[in-house]
């Protein structure tokens, strides 16, 4: 899966929440069921949402210029993985997020739908509950999210097989995410994957280096 974290240093906190609710990109099953996670909050209107988020940003120990006010963070599956994702798993895997996220954020996370591809919307505050610490993560940090949350993909829904990224920038054989990401907006082959493939039909085809060399 593929994570995103977009940073706003203004607390526009309806405006996000309006686009996540709205039916347009809203992802239901056949039941027309759908879901709505909320952590930390209380009631069931935006409206509500948006004043303990703003209420909550009240707590914030240190407060700067640039400060993180919210972030809108997403979780995207490939669409070859359609056949095998649920409104359920959605839901199962936004309240795995969360718990590993941090649970002391206030948080809502709600399931979309669009250009074949399902993934998660979710509107994290910049600060703990009513503690007023911030929520920012290390580079470190959210590499290890990312890892970890997989990790339970892998575990509790290994269907979801082609939703997998290589988060260790060590092995450079692998896809990485701003490949994949490109791979799921277009829907072809990364430069990579085509080199990797030419490479391969070369050497198979060759008896000898300097015939791969010619090839090539």
């Amino acid at each position: 899966m593929i994570i995103k974290v977009k940073s706003f240093k203004k607390p526009d906190f309806q405006k996000l929440l309006e686009y996540m609710l709205s039916d347009e990109n809203r992802l239901y099953d056949k039941e027309n069921r759908s879901f709505i996670v909320t952590h930390n909050l209380k009631g069931k209107k935006i409206e509500k949402w948006v004043t303990q988020f703003k209420e909550n940003e009240k707590f914030r120990k240190r407060k700067r210029k640039d400060s993180v006010i919210l972030t809108h963070e997403i979780i995207s599956f490939h669409k070859d993985d359609s056949e095998n994702i649920t409104v359920e798993k959605c839901k199962e895997i936004a309240r795995e997020y969360i718990n590993k996220r941090n649970i002391k954020g206030i948080y809502v996370a709600v399931p979309h739908f669009d250009k074949e591809h399902y993934h998660i919307h979710i509107c994290a505050s910049g600060v703990e509950y009513r503690v007023g610490k911030s929520l920012r993560m290390s580079k470190a940090g959210f590499q290890k999210l990312k890892k970890d949350i997989q990790n339970y993909q892998v575990e509790r829904y290994p269907e979801l097989s082609k939703s997998l990224v290589e988060h260790d920038k060590k092995r450079k054989s692998r896809i990485t995410e701003k490949e994949y990401q490109q791979k799921l907006r277009t829907g072809r082959a990364t430069k990579r994957e085509q080199v990797l493939e030419i490479l391969e039909s070369c050497f198979k085809a060759s008896s000898s280096r300097n015939e791969f060399y010619k090839r090539l």
